[in-house]
C-alpha cells in the first residue's frame, strides 16, 4: 500500500509542478505582450512620432502644391499641416471624453458611445 500511495503522490506532484510551469510560462507570455504593447502605447503618443507626421504632412503638401502650380506652395501646405497637427491636440480631449463616457456605462465604448 506504501508502493502505491507514494506512485500516487509522485505523480500528483509531477502533474502539479507541470501545471505551474505552464502557468509561469504563459505569465511569461502575458509579461511580454504588456510590455510590446506599452512600448507601442509609448511611440503611439510620442511628440517625436507627432513631429514626423507634421513634417512628412508639410513636405507631401508643398509638393502637391508644386505639382497643382501654386505660386506659394510653402504658405498653402501650412494650412491642411496645422489642421493636422490641431486635431491631435484636440483628439486627447475627445478621447478622455470619450473614455469617461464609457467607463461610466461600464460597457463596450465603441458599441454605446455612437
Amino acid at each position: 500500500m506504501d508502493q502505491l500511495t507514494a506512485s500516487h503522490t509522485s505523480t500528483n506532484l509531477n502533474t502539479l509542478e507541470n501545471r505551474i510551469a505552464t502557468l509561469e510560462s504563459a505569465l511569461q507570455e502575458i509579461k511580454e505582450r504588456n510590455r510590446r504593447v506599452e512600448l507601442n502605447k509609448s511611440w503611439e503618443t510620442s511628440r517625436l512620432r507627432l513631429l514626423a507626421i507634421t513634417a512628412i504632412t508639410f513636405v507631401t503638401m508643398t509638393l502637391v502644391f508644386v505639382m497643382f502650380g501654386s505660386n506659394r506652395p510653402l504658405l498653402d501646405a501650412l494650412v491642411p499641416t496645422t489642421g493636422f497637427f490641431l486635431s491631435t491636440l484636440s483628439l486627447s480631449f475627445l478621447r478622455a471624453l470619450y473614455e469617461r463616457n464609457a467607463t461610466h456605462r461600464g460597457t463596450s465604448p465603441t458599441k454605446d458611445f455612437l
